[in-house]
């Protein structure tokens, strides 16, 4: 019994100094990983203070005159927050990588100190198993008295405790920093698509400044001239909306008892292959929104004459030819829903047809300059609505997910 005495001093003394040496350990390697997060944060910090400063200048420029000289300012603002927006992604994106680091170390440090401990506290028992047997409790019983014997067994049974209550507090420990590791992964992998949104934000804006300059030399500077675009494109949306209001009642009146026009839920397919939107519906960001709201959304990376497909089956109710103005299709579905198509360089559907789901309708367009894009437009891309009885709603309540 003496002898497994000395073993379990021996063993308690080992344990706390490795719980020590864990401690230091974890300690030095955190630091400097530590020092490296305080900086990006106040990076973050920084540049979220020159983005706010950014949007009170854009809320300003935007509550001032509409004029062509302001659109641009406002956009170059825009182009400039934006710059700050990935930036500031990245930023954080790299702040969580260090933190992903630091539990990774603090992780394996665990893995290899729970090891250890259960190493030791599997010595420890068969240590107690092999001299606590009879023969040598009678040798202990007959060369001491009883009140040692209590106190020798007490201490063996204290430390297999608390043995097991530090080992059993580490693996809680560890499952926690995992779980903290998988929440700040999962972290990670939002802010990288975030960055990529900000990305094809940043060419859309470029397009739109790139746009808005070009307008400025072919107006040179002449605010009479770009008023007058700015009547046009009103008169676009109107067009649109016209069309539909006058014509979308009576028509569904007519094609209502045709076998051949689509009844049910309606369930849009995606008219592009792309599912980058540059502009969502109703767009804060919209370039003309002081104009007129944004009553749909534009799928960018779509190059100029990709195919265009009807979203649902349905009835073309008009394809507009706008020559080198503003080109659209809009096709009629069942429970009140229409679909339209803008800026598009080439028409292939035919008015008072039907179209099934997925046929080729026409082709993308969007250039500056070139057939259906209209005066207005920011670089190539489909322009796609969605109406409810005639009033424009979010496509991405329909569309496939």
């Amino acid at each position: 019994m003496k002898k497994t005495v000395v073993i379990l001093a021996a063993l308690c003394l080992f344990f706390s100094a490795s719980r020590a040496a864990f401690c230091d350990t974890a300690t030095d390697q955190a630091l400097s990983i530590n020092d490296q997060i305080v900086a990006k944060k106040q990076q973050i910090s920084d540049l979220n203070k020159k983005i706010a400063a950014s949007q009170d200048t854009i809320g300003a420029l935007q509550n001032s005159e509409d004029t062509l000289q302001n659109e641009i300012a406002i956009l170059n603002n825009q182009v400039a927050q934006n710059n700050l927006d990935i930036q500031s992604t990245q930023d954080q994106i790299d702040e969580i990588t260090l933190e992903l680091q630091q539990l990774d170390a603090q992780i394996s440090d665990m893995n290899k100190h729970v090891a250890a401990d259960q190493d030791m506290l599997a010595d420890l028992i068969r240590q107690i198993a092999r001299e606590d047997d009879s023969s040598a409790m009678l040798s202990t019983f007959l060369a001491d008295d009883l009140s040692s014997i209590f106190a020798r067994v007490k201490s063996m049974t204290d430390l297999q405790g608390d043995m097991l209550t530090t080992v059993k507090r580490l693996q809680e420990e560890k499952a926690a920093a995992e779980a903290k590791r998988a929440e700040q992964s999962a972290k990670n992998d939002d802010l990288r698509k975030q960055k990529d949104q900000l990305q094809v934000d940043q060419i859309h804006l470029n397009d739109t400044l790139a746009s808005k300059q070009e307008l400025m030399d072919e107006t040179r500077n002449s605010e009479n001239k770009y008023q007058g675009l700015i009547s046009s494109l009103r008169d676009e949306a109107n067009s649109v909306t016209s069309d539909i209001t006058s014509l979308e009642d009576q028509v569904r009146q007519r094609i209502a008892a045709d076998d051949r026009f689509p009844t049910g839920e309606v369930i849009l397919s995606w008219p592009v292959d792309s599912r980058i939107i540059t502009t969502t519906f109703h767009d804060p960001n919209y370039p003309f929104r002081r104009i007129m709201e944004h009553p749909g959304i534009d799928i960018g990376s779509t190059p100029q004459g990709t195919a265009v497909h009807a979203a649902a089956p349905g009835y073309v109710l008009k394809v507009h030819d706008g020559g080198y103005g503003y080109s659209y299709i809009i096709i009629l579905h069942a429970n009140g829903i229409s679909t339209v198509y803008g800026h598009l360089s080439r028409l292939a559907a035919t008015a008072d047809t039907y179209v099934d789901r997925d046929d080729i309708i026409g082709y993308s367009g969007g250039m500056p300059g070139t057939h259906g894009a209209g005066p207005m437009t920011t670089g190539p891309h489909l322009h796609f609505e969605v109406r409810v009885s005639g009033i424009p709603t979010d496509p991405m309540d329909y569309l496939v997910q």
